[in-house]
């Protein structure tokens, strides 16, 4: 210890000191280098609380404080004392340069000459010419002695957290004492959006697990209630609710120019609404249904790659979105038709190329050595080829620079024939219904139109080869058993020592005998599934029985004078594929059945014993909307109720079910749906033991409908068959005295119907 001089006949110095317990401050202690009077000071929180005056010798001194104050774990206080002394004033400090186990830094340690403008000790360096004395880096000596008040406190701590729409979210408090020891049992009472949820504390935790419906701020109170060693203690924190994520899902598929795009919504499955579609500049809306939606686009989109970006804005449950996706557009092939007929030497050579009529680009035929080129026209391309010896010419044909089409090669023949050897094919194309009787047929004469007879004709249709002999009219023919389409049919004659080579081509159409539509619905309400039937000739057909399957079952049903035939659909809500089969053309005919729920606004529910929570559904009439006046059967713990739905189509039912988990099942016009009710006690008591003798009594808990305490209610106790009516306190808590002899009792408890069972035991 040494002393810092002034060379002032006054000096204060102070320290500030936190304390560390709930502890009485009683006394401080200073040394004095000479003979002077003082002036303590005693500031709490910075608030001066006490001052006294004495005189002092040179020596250490422990002084009381007139006044003991009473100190709370973290409270700051500060010990001032003034010196005035008859020459140079000084006080006691240790400085760094002799302490060996001294730590201590700035902001702690003051002195000052006047009381308002105070130099910290920790910096202050002075080299004292008179004392031969450097000062540099020092605290001042005031020792506080502080006892311990034997009070107990209680911190509760509740952190801030993040979670989401309908996570179970676990509320952890954390319960300690004055010593920072966790507090091992009691309760803590948790109050969110009104309600209130009572947990047991366990190795000084409180647990709480509740899932939040709605986004947004919620505030969490969580108070200890306290027991006859720890007082009540309170706390305050919030948890962020953040809507979920929709998980959307953008696929578009790369397709072939002129084909239909389609784009495909993936989300969440239970999400209905709409996603907003952007493609090219332009947008596209997508109703989604159960996390699913489709849209087909059928603008045209030109040849290239393309950006694509869905949109959802989000809903009270599902945050706002967006998903991006990218697809080609490509050129598509085209089919080269390429029409030589032969031509009698002398005669100009004509080649035709059958393109389609948006065809844009140009063919170049090369021939006999030169090369003829043209661009399409009207879906044709034509070379004319002057001076043809008679033979036979291989050539070949390129299609390119087409906007919308692949380049394309084709090979072929033309034949320069004297005019005995020159044939001609013709045929037409046919257009037939399913199933139909229509044939193909092809006739084949020579240059002067005289039937061939006896001459082999290759029909190639849908990748299949067919040869057929013409009869004495010079006329093949082939029966057409195709699915419904279109096909482009290759008639070809490859000739012999008399006649010359020849070929044409010509399409077949064959349509649809079934007609319908996809059908969403509400659940056994009046809409059902119509086709439309036709014969093999396009007519309605009547009175027939025709066949449906859907859901791996089949229906027969007869159609009517319009070719009409019902099935009624009966399924449980969800989407099915439902085929028709026409039983005159046996064609089949698919579509999608969308069946809806009668119900809506259903939840699990968590609520207090006989509180006013109710479970709540809405239900559904005929033509989706909500609807009144309906009745609606629950089954709960085996027990069947009906209600009547109200104004806005929504059914109550009160849940008065002692505390546990069941199961709620909902019925309208045959459509159910369950939900999981958990009812929550109101009435707690815990095991108790206790010694022969004392004083200590059973307690029982009562709580309200919200979860809060509940005073001046009546708890029915038997104990050893004796019966006990007591009345809940302010703090909701019956007492019954124990006064049995030693051994084991069980105690039961009863509120409102409700009873619980504990053990006491008694040494």
């Amino acid at each position: 210890t040494d002393f810092l001089i002034t060379h002032e006949k006054t000096v204060y110095y102070k320290n500030t000191f936190t304390s560390i317990g709930n502890d009485i401050l009683s006394a401080f202690g200073t040394f004095f280098e000479q003979k002077c009077d003082y002036e303590v000071s005693l500031f709490i929180n910075d608030e001066l609380v006490l001052t006294q005056n004495g005189s002092a010798t040179p020596g250490y001194y422990t002084i009381p404080f007139d006044t003991e104050f009473l100190l709370n774990v973290g409270d700051n206080f500060t010990i001032q004392i003034r010196i005035d002394a008859p020459s140079m004033a000084s006080f006691p400090i240790f400085e760094i340069v002799t302490a060996s186990r001294l730590t201590y830094g700035e902001g702690i340690s003051y002195f000052s000459y006047d009381a308002k403008n105070w130099i910290d000790c920790f910096d202050y360096v002075f080299d004292d010419p008179e004392i031969e004395h450097r000062y540099a880096s020092q605290v001042a000596c005031i020792k506080a002695y502080t006892r311990s008040s034997g009070l107990n406190t209680t911190s509760i701590k509740v952190n801030n957290i993040a979670t989401q729409i309908n996570a179970p979210t676990v509320i952890s408090a954390i319960v300690r004492d004055q010593n920072n020891e966790l507090i091992e049992n009691g309760s803590v009472m948790f109050t969110i959006n009104g309600n209130n949820y009572l947990s047991t504390i366990s190795n000084g935790i409180a647990n709480l697990t509740l899932a939040f419906n709605e986004s947004g701020i919620v505030y969490v109170f969580a108070s200890y209630l306290g027991n006859d060693q720890h007082p009540q203690a309170n706390t305050t924190s919030k948890i962020t609710v953040n809507k979920l994520d929709p998980n959307l899902e953008l696929n578009i598929a790369d397709i072939i120019v002129d084909s239909p795009l389609t784009a495909n919504i993936i989300m969440n499955d239970e999400i209905n609404g709409n996603v907003s579609v952007l493609i090219n500049g332009k947008s596209y809306n997508v109703s989604v249904s159960k996390g699913k939606g489709t849209v087909e686009i059928k603008d045209e989109i030109a040849v290239g790659k393309y950006d694509a970006v869905a949109t959802f804005d989000g809903d009270d449950k599902y945050s706002s979105a967006t998903s991006q996706t990218s697809f080609n557009v490509s050129k598509k092939d085209i089919n080269l038709g390429v029409d030589a007929k032969n031509v009698v030497e002398g005669d100009l050579a004509i080649i035709n190329v059958n393109l389609v009529p948006d065809a844009d680009g140009e063919i170049s035929v090369v021939i006999a050595g030169k090369s003829y080129t043209a661009k399409a026209n009207n879906g044709i391309a034509t070379v004319e080829i002057p001076d043809l010896p008679i033979g036979a010419y291989d050539f070949t044909v390129e299609y390119k620079k087409d906007s919308k089409y692949n380049d394309a090669t084709a090979n072929s023949t033309l034949n320069v024939v004297d005019s005995d050897s020159k044939v001609i094919l013709n045929a037409s194309d046919v257009i037939k219904y399913y199933g139909g009787s229509q044939r193909l047929s092809v006739t084949m004469s020579d240059n002067a139109g005289n039937p061939i007879s006896g001459e082999t004709i290759i029909i190639l249709i849908n990748g299949v080869k067919y040869n057929r002999t013409t009869d004495s009219e010079g006329l093949v023919s082939i029966a057409l058993n195709l699915n419904r389409g279109e096909y482009a049919v290759e008639i070809s004659y490859l000739g012999n020592d008399k006649y010359a080579p020849e070929s044409i081509t010509v399409n077949v159409f064959v349509k649809d005998t079934i007609f319908g539509e996809n059908l969403t619905k509400v659940y056994r309400n009046d809409s059902q599934y119509y086709a439309t039937f036709l014969d093999v000739n396009g007519n309605p057909l009547k009175t027939t029985q025709v066949s449906f399957n859907i859901n791996g079952v089949f229906y027969n049903r007869t159609t009517d004078e319009n070719g009409v035939a019902r099935l009624n659909i009966n399924l449980n809500p969800g989407e099915y594929i439902l085929t028709a089969i026409n039983s005159n053309t046996t064609e089949q005919y698919s579509n999608t059945i969308v069946v809806l729920s009668r119900f809506m606004d259903n939840h699990n529910i968590i609520k207090y014993y006989k509180n006013d929570t109710q479970y709540v559904v809405r239900v559904i009439g005929d033509d989706g909307n909500p609807i009144a006046g309906e009745k609606v059967t629950f089954n709960i713990n085996g027990v069947f109720y009906s209600r009547i739905s109200n104004a806005t189509g929504h059914v109550k039912l009160n849940i008065n079910l002692p505390p546990g988990d069941y199961i709620i099942t909902a019925e309208y016009k045959g459509c159910m749906v369950s939900n999981n009710i958990h009812v929550i006690s109101v009435l707690y008591g815990e095991d108790m033991t206790k010694n022969y003798g004392s004083s200590d009594q059973f307690k029982a808990r009562v709580l309200d409908g919200v979860g809060n305490p509940l005073a001046d209610a009546i708890v029915e106790f038997n104990i050893n068959g004796v019966f006990y009516n007591r009345t809940t306190a302010s703090n909701g808590v019956a007492s019954l005295n124990i006064n049995l002899m030693a051994g084991e009792y069980i105690i039961t408890s009863i509120y409102n119907g409700y009873s619980i069972s504990n053990k006491i035991t008694i040494l």
